[in-house]
């Protein structure tokens, strides 16, 4: 849609005024996510399929990548290239990462010349995180009371994609619900951008929510609900589930959890989410 789009607008520039030169071409590739000096991130999975784009500080726009973009400029420029998120999983919804670098490069476009960029970016090394990756021998998830504890540690080459673990929530018929939480015990800062970032491959619907201690009571807050997977096209997916609304809400000193809900609707015993490199991430 965003290839006809650029094309319905290039046709009308050049119908409003057909001395209008030539355009350049950026042909900009996928994102690669690398390490940067601290080597603290964890595991570099990610799902930035978007970019937003300025030249010389000029705002082209938000684009899907790959994308082969016209550009009406000639002359040396500087492009910056930032990575973008679907906020809270809402494809409407893309915003600048805020955790990772832009990508920045000069070049001089020429009419007709196409430049091929690749463009990389990596955490800020200020970042802080709390991980659960599932590589240790302790589990940071903790079932929630009242609940059976059906998460597991598996390493089936079948799903295995990242590092050597991952979780597992099995459902059956005498385990229909499980609801489980982080145990970082952390008292967030308000008013800065905090994310939750999951891997996840879903098989029934997984909700997931922040748990608020806030000294006087507990409130458990749902806040974005992951929709079952296809069992025939089952895929590992990212999310990126902004925090800040809820925690600067709340009580200043709170202290906050996230955690995960499973509701077995068909009670089936082949049905199962897969859990792995939870992040919580913000930057002082």
């Amino acid at each position: 849609m965003h290839h006809f789009c650029i094309f319905f607008i290039l046709v009308l520039l050049f119908s409003c005024n057909k001395n209008n030169p030539a355009p350049a071409w950026l042909d900009i590739q996928e994102w690669s996510l690398i390490k940067n000096k601290t080597n603290k991130e964890g595991e570099l999975s990610h799902s930035f399929t978007n970019a937003y784009i300025e030249i010389d500080d000029e705002t082209i726009g938000f684009f899907e990548l790959p994308i082969k973009l016209p550009i009406l400029k000639t002359g040396k420029h500087q492009i910056k290239i930032s990575p973008v998120v679907l906020n809270n999983g809402i494809s409407a919804s893309k915003t600048i990462y805020p955790f990772c670098e832009p990508y920045k490069v000069e070049f001089e476009l020429l009419e007709n010349k196409t430049i091929k960029i690749s463009p990389v970016t990596s955490y800020y090394s200020d970042c802080i995180y709390w991980i659960e990756d599932f590589e240790d021998a302790g589990v940071k998830i903790k079932t929630d009371d009242g609940y059976s504890n059906i998460l597991s540690i598996s390493n089936d080459k079948n799903f295995l994609k990242y590092g050597n673990n991952y979780a597992q929530i099995s459902l059956n018929k005498n385990n229909s619900f499980w609801q489980g939480k982080t145990n970082t015990n952390s008292s967030l800062p308000q008013g800065k951008n905090i994310y939750l970032e999951v891997d996840y491959l879903n098989t029934v619907q997984l909700i997931t929510g922040v748990y608020i201690n806030n000294g006087s009571g507990i409130n458990y807050s749902p806040n974005v609900t992951l929709n079952a997977q296809n069992k025939n096209n089952l895929k590992w997916k990212k999310v990126y589930i902004d925090l800040r609304q809820m925690v600067s809400y709340s009580q200043q000193g709170s202290i906050f959890e996230q955690y995960f809900k499973i509701i077995n609707p068909d009670l089936e015993d082949s049905n199962f989410v897969l859990l792995d490199n939870i992040k919580i991430i913000y930057r002082p």
